[in-house]
């Protein structure tokens, strides 16, 4: 399942191709905000709720490192990421 991450400045895409992987870093963010990333549909990713995700994600095992720079990178920016699932 293919789910893209989509800079609203312009700036990058992130095609993130097993989302699966990252679940667990956006199951905590859903727990403590109610926000939900819709792996099916579209979504919007704000930059405090960036700045969430990649402390989970540092947290996990196995996460795609480049993912954590993009969030992270998106974040200190103040970019909104619209999230575009499969």
């Amino acid at each position: 399942m293919r789910v893209e991450f989509i800079r609203d400045d312009g700036a990058g895409v992130y095609a993130l191709r097993d989302f699966s992987s990252v679940e667990a870093a956006f199951e905590q963010l859903r727990s403590a905000t109610g926000v939900f990333i819709d792996r099916y549909g579209r979504s919007r990713l704000y930059p405090d709720h960036q700045t969430m995700v990649v402390r989970a994600l540092r947290g996990l095992e196995q996460c795609p490192a480049y993912f954590v720079v993009f969030l992270a990178d998106a974040a200190a920016s103040g970019t909104l990421i619209l999230v575009e699932g499969d």
